[in-house]
């Protein structure tokens, strides 16, 4: 008879977790999940349509790679033959891929002052890479998420 005050009491104490709120365990769990998880890479990365879906994260990287210096390399030499614009200079643009598979050009990045023709020029390259093909976005856990790479470009067009 004496052990159940000190059974009710082992009980009760360990009844308290039973009072804390869903909400609070729910944002401690988040949290904790949040710290966890590492935000500098992705689970898969944005993809063109040609690319496989299947393949290992390696092979996803190097398609995409690949297919958007293609693309780009058209882009510019189809904006130099309208345009007839001359430029010439080493370039790291800026790309991003946002959670909807826009690929947008956000900078670019050089060693010296840009001229009114380089400003006309990265200007039509922005609006010409809205008009891409879609791309799939990068994920992350199953969610779409925005990606940023950094392209080096030496331009020519003399």
């Amino acid at each position: 008879m004496r052990k159940w005050p000190y059974i009710f009491l082992a009980l009760l104490m360990g009844a308290c977790d039973w009072f804390v709120p869903k909400e609070t365990l729910r944002s401690q769990y988040v949290n904790r999940e949040l710290q966890a998880m590492d935000w500098e890479t992705v689970d898969q990365f944005p993809l063109f349509k040609n690319c496989d879906e299947t393949a290992s994260k390696q092979n996803q990287k190097q398609c995409f790679e690949q297919v958007l210096t293609q693309e780009l390399g058209q882009l510019i030499e189809q904006l130099g033959r309208v345009d007839s614009l001359v430029i010439s200079g080493s370039y790291t643009l800026s790309i991003i891929v946002d959670a909807q598979g826009q690929c947008l050009l956000s900078d670019k990045n050089n060693n010296r002052s840009e001229t009114a023709t380089e400003a006309l020029f990265f200007a039509e390259l922005s609006k010409a890479m809205q008009q891409l093909e879609s791309i799939s976005p990068a994920l992350k856990q199953g969610i779409p998420v925005a990606t940023q790479y950094l392209i080096p470009l030496e331009i020519h067009l003399d």
